[in-house]
């Protein structure tokens, strides 16, 4: 493998020795520092270990690192939201009436105001299930733009 080419994955990568004759570890730094960078070391515990330690990739600039961290962050945070969201539509029982899961926002909020602000439950749910939709395209999307910028 030449220094040129690109690793797109671990079976691309050339396995390694440790100076205990072990082959190395491949681990991914989770680090704001160093996030998503990869590297090998001794597979050893840290008091038997020779201390080999290779990074694979060069180190990213700050503000990729940055970057990197703060997207995780957010799509953790939106991952939580998603199944809480989710835990609230099973206890309400699911949606049952085929005319609310087609509703727009707008649609939902005409019967909200018709309704005096009292909106049944299955309407509520309809709305959270909407929700938790786009949450997860949200998710997808995020999930995706961090693969195209890691690769």
């Amino acid at each position: 493998m030449s220094a040129s080419s690109s690793i797109s994955s671990p079976e691309e990568l050339q396995s390694r020795t440790c100076k205990c004759r072990f082959v190395a570890r491949y681990f991914t730094a989770k680090t704001l520092e160093n996030g998503e960078r990869r590297f090998y070391r001794c597979r050893r515990l840290w008091s038997n270990s020779c201390g080999y330690w290779n990074w694979i990739y060069d180190k990213l600039p700050r503000h990729v690192s940055t970057m990197i961290h703060n997207q995780k962050v957010e799509l953790d945070s939106i991952r939580k939201e998603r199944n809480h969201l989710k835990k609230i539509v099973e206890d309400m029982g699911g949606i049952e009436d085929s005319n609310l899961k087609d509703m727009t926002a707008d649609e939902m909020s005409e019967l909200n105001d018709m309704n005096g602000n009292e909106i049944s439950d299955l309407t509520k749910v309809f709305a959270l299930k909407g929700k938790m939709s786009n949450l997860e395209l949200t998710d997808k999307i995020e999930s995706s733009n961090i693969r195209a910028e890691n690769s």
